[in-house]
Order: C-alpha cells, then structure tokens, then sequence
C-alpha cells in the first residue's frame, strides 16, 4: 500500500510565505528570458540557450505549482476544508470575487500565430510541454506581425504554431498570479510578507 502525504496545511500564513518564495524565484526565472531575449541578436545564442531554457522551464512549472497553491490555500481560508487532491487552478473556483475575476482573465489569455486561427496555445499548453519535454530549448522568433517582437512560439500540432509566449501568456499569468497574491496577502494581514513586483515585456 502506498503512503500518501497528508494535504493537511499546518498554517496558512506559512504556506503563503512559501508561495511569496517561489513567486520571488519565478519573477528571477523570467526576467533572466526576458534579458537574454533583448540581447538576442547581440549575443552568441548557443553560449545562453541552455540557460534560457532551464529557466524558462522552471518559471513556467513552479508558476503552475504555485498557481494551484494558492487555490488550495484560499479554498481552506474561505470554505474551512482541507484541500483535497482534486484542487487546481484549472478545476477549482475561488470564492473571492476579486480572485475569482483574475483566475478568469489568467484563464482566457490565448496565443495563436493569426487572426482566426483555430487552435491556440494557453498557460497550460507550455506547463504540460515543458514538464515532459524539460530541457527543450525554443529558438527565438521575430514576430512581425506583432511589431518585430522577439519572442518564443511553439508548434501546436496542426502545422500552426503560437504566437509570441512570453508577451501573450507567461507574463501575463505572472502578473495575475502577483494580484492575486496580494489579494490573499490582504485576507490574511501579511501585506509586507509579498514584495515581489510585476514584470513588464
């Protein structure tokens, strides 16, 4: 018989200390891409890629772990129950409207390659992809279309690819994942315990 680790949080402040952790190191993770993708054409790409690529993978995994850290963690301050192995992001609702609202917006963010285009990427097209395919290394594009962006696209199966990933969904999420941080920071009076600012593209 297996052992199961118990989904019991033994204090709710101390898991959103852990989550304003990791929010720390993923907000390092993409200003890292970020920078080596303003230096891409200055630079040797095959000196970086290996990094980019680590870091591009961990922000992406850690920012859907901690993603569903914080439903669990809201779940269990707004219901009362222990969060069950079922929770996630993607599956579980949160009662706070105003978390709610940015769970939606995080949600509905799409990146495709062109008007019209029937498939798309999201946020979990990347996690899933780079969970299984970890250390893929994705060759920077310049997205014309979206005014010479440098950026990354991943093929999506159908002959299509994405859009620009970063700019349409990495920080995007990032940025929502912050609000919703500070949201909880202010439901459990921790506001100084969450520092970690907003990136831009």
């Amino acid at each position: 018989m297996m052992n199961e680790m118990s989904y019991k949080i033994p204090s709710p402040l101390l898991h959103f200390r852990s989550l304003a952790n990791a929010m720390g190191h993923i907000r390092s993770n993409l200003a890292y891409v970020l920078y080596a993708l303003q230096r891409w054409e200055d630079c040797e790409w095959s000196l970086v890629e290996d990094t980019v690529a680590r870091e591009l993978s961990c922000a992406t995994m850690f920012l859907g772990g901690a993603l569903d850290g914080m439903v669990i963690l809201e779940v269990g301050l707004s219901r009362g129950t222990q969060p069950a192995a079922s929770m996630s992001f993607e599956r579980t609702t949160f009662e706070d409207a105003a978390l709610r609202s940015a769970q939606d917006a995080t949600m509905a963010l799409k990146s495709n390659e062109r008007e019209g285009q029937a498939l798309y990427a999201d946020f979990w097209t990347l996690a899933n992809f780079w969970k299984h395919y970890f250390p893929y290394q994705p060759r920077p594009t310049v997205f014309v279309r979206s005014g010479g962006v440098k950026d990354f696209s991943v093929a999506l199966g159908d002959g299509s690819n994405s859009g620009p990933v970063m700019r349409d969904l990495l920080v995007p999420t990032f940025n929502h994942a912050c609000s919703m941080m500070r949201i909880i920071a202010t439901m459990l009076s921790a506001q100084d315990s969450f520092t970690v600012q907003d990136l831009s593209f």
